[in-house]
């Protein structure tokens, strides 16, 4: 049994620390900040928000990074649970070695990707579930709006 109320903190934590990284990889990215504003232009039209751009996308960035964190969390629950034979998140003993020659093979061709970049691999995979399709769509799940800084790990 997880006892969420101990990790709950930890993943505020965790959520709080990823929506000012997205902030700070979002500021330069043009084509991100020209999305923002379309939709933003949109919503305020429809009558569906009173807040002002910047407001409005910190808040977006916010829901954002409680996706990021959700979906991580999703993905190890339904590895833990025994509801997929794949492995793709850290665990222990045995199953550490499973998740260590999965992200291997990923990186291998792409040697310069970053873990955002694996998970973003991943997430669709496990989407092929039926019960999580929705879960993890694209256009269904803030995530896929702007990713964490790109830390390299495959190399």
């Amino acid at each position: 049994m997880v006892a969420i109320k101990m990790l709950l903190p930890d993943w505020r934590n965790l959520a709080d620390e990823l929506a000012e990284d997205l902030r700070a990889c979002s500021a330069g990215a043009a084509a991100i900040d020209a999305g923002w504003k379309g939709a933003f232009r949109q919503i305020e039209q429809g009558g569906h928000t009173a807040q002002v751009l910047e407001v409005w996308r910190g808040d977006d960035l916010d829901q954002v990074a409680v996706a990021w964190v959700f979906a991580r969390v999703f993905v190890r629950f339904i590895e833990d649970n025994g509801l997929v034979d794949e492995y793709w998140l850290p665990g222990a003993g045995e199953r550490r070695c499973l998740v260590e020659d999965n992200h291997e093979l990923f990186c291998r061709p792409r040697p310069h990707d970053a873990d955002h970049e694996h998970l973003q691999h991943v997430f669709p995979q496990v989407g092929q579930i039926p019960a999580a399709r929705d879960v993890l769509a694209k256009g269904k799940m803030p995530l896929w709006a702007v990713a964490p800084a790109a830390t390299p790990q495959c190399a």
